[in-house]
């Protein structure tokens, strides 16, 4: 059994911190005011001060932040969150990095349906982000809270919610964005860790990857476990390097060959996948004449499921059939007689995929974290309410790349080492070989000219050797008709200036030829008459009758 790990973010363990270049765009709404007399608030922005470098606040615009974030005004009207990502998009460079802070709720008078929200979710569906982690976190707050729907208020004292946004705009350099990532993540986990070190702060966070979303969480798993297989030999082996991959030995021409594995796919700590479809595929490097792929099969039960963190398995069976060696062409046939097994490598992919409103918070998370009811309430001086972001699930999933709700789970190589049996393969050999033996002899024997002694009207010889790619010609006396001989196996072709009035094919032993041509002055049309008889080629060595 072999397992393979897949990993979601970097840890702050892993990371070489390069120098901080990350911005910091801070929400700038009044409903942001609460938390700033909050020491860990200040505590907070002390450590976005220390580790970054531009700095901007944003309501329905996106402003450079010249002053210390601690005496930042907090007293807008309005949170567009998507014009903020848009306009710092704008400005950013491929690479680049920021933390986005604010209270998530983005829509100042209405619902979350607003156009700033889907102006949000636009923009990181769309590829531009290469790396997104959402962290919910609580601070201490005491201030005024707000309706997103009529701009109702009411006070409030105790924990609430903030949306903490790591992002990394995406680049074509891989090198770049890896360094923002471990650089920022870093960062922002050594500022996380200063928050919660301080004795009686309460500060509470959860860290949640979305981009890039493979399966979501840092300890997803495929493990593989092969439990079949048929007239093959099939193995997992993992080389010097820990690279897993598939060898299947042992088979040949016109076998098939089947296998099978409980996959076992455990999507993470944070997601669960309603209804994911899991497919499988066995595919090949290149074109290749001496397995046919369209004749692998692979299968899936349950093709549907739902993915957990506990995992689900599914079983997957895989059926090959080779060609056989009447399929092959002579050259292959010739190079497997040599070399007895030749070696084709391909791909084993294990792929799935996700409707986007079918992806749900664990119960810890969405239970803990997300405020589901209606946007009226939020005005609502409860901490069961303020303590949570505003449908953190939905959040969720318009964060998600369109691209990343259908990606591989799994991919490892395979070798398939088909052998082929010597025995057929040079009978077939030998069988082409006859049959490209006789092809030649047959163009041959077509292609040798054959004798005739010609005869035309006034008794006058010519010797003649027509064959089937060179004709003969013979003339009348007078030479106003000509015919033309051409050899066949099963007679001779004549064909004339005239009409044939004998017929075109002449048997092979020769005959009388009688050809009309019609006269110039409409008189009476002329009749010819030739006749054609084989003879022995006196250079020959055989007499046959023929050259």
């Amino acid at each position: 059994m072999v397992a393979l790990l897949l990993t979601g973010g970097a840890t702050a363990d892993q990371a070489v911190v390069a120098k901080p270049e990350f911005d910091v765009l801070i929400d700038n709404s009044g409903s942001m005011d609460g938390f700033r007399f909050s020491l860990p608030w200040k505590v907070f922005l002390s450590g976005l001060e220390k580790t970054s470098g531009r700095r901007f606040v944003f309501d329905e615009n996106l402003r450079r932040a010249n002053f210390d974030l601690k005496s930042l005004p907090l007293d807008a009207q309005i949170t567009d969150l998507g014009q903020a990502i848009k306009s710092w998009m704008d400005i950013a460079k491929p690479g680049q990095s920021a933390i986005i802070v604010t209270d998530n709720v983005a829509d100042s008078r209405n619902t979350r349906s607003s156009s700033s929200q889907l102006e949000w979710e636009r923009e990181l569906q769309s590829g531009s982000v290469a790396h997104l982690v959402l962290v919910p976190l609580r601070l201490p707050f005491n201030g005024r809270i707000y309706s997103p729907v009529d701009g109702g208020a009411a006070d409030y004292q105790g924990q609430r919610a903030l949306a903490v946004y790591l992002l990394v705009k995406a680049a074509d350099d891989n090198a770049t964005v890896r360094d923002s990532v471990l650089a920022l993540e870093a960062s922002a986990r050594s500022i996380l860790q200063n928050l919660r070190a301080e004795p009686g702060r309460g500060v509470e966070h959860v860290w949640l990857p979305i981009t890039p979303f493979d399966i979501a969480g840092s300890t997803s798993q495929v493990i593989l476990d092969l439990v079949k297989q048929e007239r093959a030999t099939v193995r997992l082996l993992t080389d010097t390097d820990s690279k897993t991959r598939l060898e299947i030995r042992d088979f040949g021409v016109g076998d098939t060959i089947a296998f099978g594995f409980d996959a076992t796919v455990r999507p993470g700590e944070n997601f669960v996948l309603k209804d994911a479809q899991v497919d499988a595929r066995l595919s090949l490097d290149g074109h290749t004449k001496l397995v046919n792929e369209g004749l692998i099969k692979a299968e899936v039960t349950p093709r549907q499921s739902d993915l957990g963190p506990e995992g689900r398995k599914f079983r997957i069976d895989f059926s090959v059939q080779p060609f056989h060696v009447i399929d092959l062409s002579y050259p292959d046939m010739l190079q497997l007689a040599m070399a007895n097994e030749t070696t084709v490598k391909g791909k084993l992919n294990i792929r799935y995929s996700v409707e986007r409103n079918k992806l749900w918070l664990v119960d810890g998370l969405s239970v803990g974290w997300s405020y589901d009811g209606p946007p009226g309430d939020l005005r609502q001086p409860e901490r069961a309410i303020q303590s949570r972001i505003y449908r953190l699930t939905e959040l969720v999933r318009g964060s998600v790349r369109t691209d990343a709700l259908t990606q591989d789970a799994l991919t490892i190589d395979v070798e398939m080492h088909v052998r082929y049996p010597l025995r057929p393969l040079l009978l077939g050999i030998v069988l082409g070989a006859l049959a490209l033996a006789g092809a030649v002899w047959v163009l041959l024997q077509l292609s040798r000219p054959r004798a005739f002694l010609g005869r035309n009207d006034a008794n006058q010889e010519q010797l003649l050797a027509p064959s089937l790619f060179s004709p003969a010609y013979m003339l009348s006396s007078d030479q106003r008709c000509s015919i033309t001989a051409r050899w066949l196996p099963v007679g001779i072709l004549v064909s004339a200036n005239g009409q044939l009035r004998t017929g075109r094919l002449l048997p092979s032993g020769g005959g009388a030829i009688e050809v009309s041509v019609p006269a110039d002055d409409a008189a009476l049309p002329s009749f010819y008459s030739f006749f054609l008889e084989p003879v022995s080629d006196p250079t020959s060595e055989d007499d046959d009758g023929f050259y």
